[in-house]
């Protein structure tokens, strides 16, 4: 903290999702949306006879420009709320019992049912971060692809991610585990088959 020059960068969370009688509502916080209005002096001038018809020529583009902007905006907030409910629906338990309980989702099943390139999911979730009832997350902490257990069950990656984290985290510091014996926990456990060096990437 002396010698350090960092600046803290605080998390806002742009979505709040709250349990209520076994739903989770969604609200947005509109202050970390850009408000744009335009100025009703300039429309004033286009109605103006003492402004040439070049100076409303400018202004009537400028004006279409920042209506263009403002549609813009809604349509990210309304895609914004569309993505968060499609995350709210398929990650319930994850939400409300815990991460380990992530199921596999992507961003381009997101985009399929938004109907939006994978691309405009992946700007629209960037740095964006989500109250919910166990804690803040960052949106991109609920998209995890899809691992295959022995039994043929569909697993999140991520969800097998926190177990060798949780395994690690309560390991013996003087005697910790190899890689491939969390590799066999978490068969024994998750009927996951890993290769050492999976566990090794985790």
């Amino acid at each position: 903290r002396s010698y350090g020059s960092a600046e803290t960068a605080y998390v806002l969370p742009a979505i709040t999702l709250e349990a209520r009688d076994a739903l989770l509502n969604i609200s947005t916080k509109d202050d970390t949306i850009p408000v744009i209005r335009v100025n009703p002096l300039y429309k004033n001038m286009l109605k103006s006879k003492k402004v040439d018809e070049g100076t409303k020529n400018f202004i009537r583009q400028k004006i279409q420009n920042a209506s263009n902007l403002m549609r813009a905006i809604h349509q990210r907030k309304e895609t914004l709320t569309k993505v968060v409910s499609i995350i709210a629906q398929t990650q319930r338990e994850a939400l409300t019992e815990g991460m380990e309980k992530l199921k596999p989702l992507t961003l381009k099943e997101i985009a399929q049912r938004v109907n939006v390139h994978e691309s405009t999911i992946s700007r629209i979730v960037m740095n964006k971060y989500v109250q919910t009832p166990i804690g803040i997350f960052a949106l991109r902490d609920f998209f995890s692809s899809c691992l295959t257990t022995d039994d043929g069950e569909d697993v999140s990656a991520q969800s097998i991610k926190l177990k060798v984290r949780e395994l690690i985290e309560h390991e013996d510091k003087n005697h910790p585990l190899k890689d491939q014996e969390i590799a066999a926990l978490i068969l024994q456990s998750e009927k996951m088959p890993l290769a050492r060096r999976t566990i090794a990437k985790y």
